[in-house]
């Protein structure tokens, strides 16, 4: 498959993810951000562990050099600082807004590839990844209920920006599921040393069934990373794949739509979901 394909399908497993996380977070009362930082990492590492050790055992310690290490551990300071504010940031009434900030993450990937991985710098390009920012824009033009989690959104796609880029470097030389089993493990080493008695006091007081829905989530974000990371190793521009995870919110206001019967301001859901939709086709179009 292409790597538009292989992106196409990480934002379908991302637009899930997020739902899960979101009921998870507005019906938890005891797992803090950090918390669920922790178990996202951790559960996705444990996921992958049985897959890498069956068909890349020779791979297991590829990344103990003295060129990789450095980048992983790198990526797993800055990621566990955005997985932190990211679930801070959907602590609020309104995600959507906390996606535009986290959306932040396109312009950052976006300059960055190109200033170290000298990508693409054509008009098509940019168009295609304005008209993603700009649908999003348009989504919640209207609505200027800010809360404070909502600059967590705004944090956690600075350091995600910056995540992407390095990933991308990364696995142009490692398997993308050994990748992924270190990179989150360590990550939820270094969530868990944080503050380990916040971690096992909110894990102790969580009811059995809220963590059926965290696998289920987490899940979905293990296929969205793999994805990801393998739509890098087919040839995608850390800016253009970006740009189409972002578009995951309008899947979510697909299902808010149909499934929830949130039909509010439908017009101007329409308008942007056309505008993002463009935008992707844009990018797939003119690889």
């Amino acid at each position: 498959m292409s790597w538009f394909a292989f992106s196409l399908f990480s934002v379908i497993s991302l637009a899930i993810a997020e739902l899960s996380l979101q009921k998870i977070l507005n019906t938890s009362k005891a797992l803090t951000p950090r918390t669920i930082a922790f178990l996202g990492y951790f559960l996705q590492s444990l996921c992958i562990l049985p897959f890498v050790l069956i068909f890349f055992k020779a791979e297991f310690l590829s990344i103990f050099t003295a060129e990789t290490f450095p980048r992983i551990v790198a990526v797993c300071i800055f990621s566990s600082i955005a997985t932190i504010f990211y679930a801070k940031g959907f602590q609020v009434k309104n995600i959507s807004i906390s996606s535009i900030f986290g959306s932040f993450s396109i312009v950052v990937s976006t300059c960055l590839g190109i200033y170290f991985y000298s990508e693409g710098t054509s008009l098509v390009k940019f168009a295609g990844i304005i008209a993603i920012l700009l649908s999003i824009v348009i989504l919640n033009i209207k609505n200027v209920s800010l809360e404070k989690n909502h600059f967590y959104g705004l944090a956690a796609g600075f350091f995600y920006g910056i995540c992407f880029v390095i990933d991308k470097g990364t696995v142009a030389t490692i398997t993308p599921a050994v990748y992924v089993f270190w990179l989150f493990l360590l990550s939820a080493f270094l969530c868990f040393m944080s503050n380990p008695k916040e971690v096992v006091v909110s894990i102790r007081n969580e009811s059995f069934p809220t963590f059926k829905i965290i696998i289920l989530t987490n899940i979905c974000f293990l296929l969205y990373n793999l994805l990801t990371y393998t739509a890098y190793t087919a040839g995608g521009e850390v800016g253009k794949v970006d740009a189409i995870n972002s578009s995951q919110i309008f899947l979510i206001i697909l299902f808010e739509y149909f499934i929830l019967k949130h039909k509010g301001s439908i017009g101007r859901k329409l308008l942007a979901a056309t505008i993002a939709f463009a935008g992707v086709l844009i990018i797939g179009v003119y690889q």
